[in-house]
């Protein structure tokens, strides 16, 4: 362990813990949108963002999804790029010594969630939404535009769009998590 030596590292710290038990407990309501079907897979969205790769870790240590596929929707070339991406910021966040998590458990789609059917092909967005048992929606930009009006219109396609697709295309039950911006900072103190 390292010392903490500033205040700052302590924040970092706390913030960090708090991204963990943050998806500690999305995995726990991913467990309650199961309910109703008894097998297929978790759709996750934002995969490779801060969140969701805590997220798809807690997944696949939870015991109540051992035996469910996680399908992660992620913005690449191929589903061989989509795999890598997700494996390089998933090793950011694994555990360095102790049990591991079954990767193989893992399916990654290339796919982008603010495209019609996710930029898939028919066939394969209808495999997609026949297999899936339930859908966590994390996917979302977080950036901050010098103005309202770019932020706002910057923001639309990868928040309000994407949303929309997901919301409309799921057949299953769907949760979705949200940040809440008050739009573009001048500063950094005001973040």
């Amino acid at each position: 362990h390292v010392a903490l030596t500033s205040a700052a590292d302590r924040r970092y710290v706390a913030f960090e813990q708090a991204i963990v038990n943050a998806a500690r407990m999305l995995g726990a309501a991913a467990s309650g949108l199961l309910t109703s079907r008894s097998s297929g897979a978790v759709l996750v969205t934002g995969a490779t963002g801060y969140l969701g790769r805590h997220l798809v870790v807690a997944l696949l240590f939870d015991a109540r999804f051992a035996d469910r596929k996680i399908v992660c929707l992620v913005r690449a070339a191929s589903d061989a790029d989509a795999r890598r991406r997700l494996v390089d910021a998933l090793s950011d966040v694994l555990p360095r010594d102790g049990p591991q998590p079954d990767l193989r458990r893992l399916e990654c789609v290339a796919a982008d969630t603010a495209k019609p059917l996710f930029g898939l092909t028919p066939r394969a967005f209808a495999v997609l939404r026949n297999e899936t048992a339930a859908v966590v929606h994390a996917a979302a930009s977080v950036k901050t535009y010098p103005s309202f009006a770019s932020h706002f219109t910057q923001l639309i396609e990868p928040n309000v769009l994407s949303a929309l697709n997901v919301a409309l295309v799921a057949t299953c039950p769907f949760g979705a998590v949200s940040n809440r911006s008050g739009g573009p900072f001048e500063s950094q103190e005001q973040v």
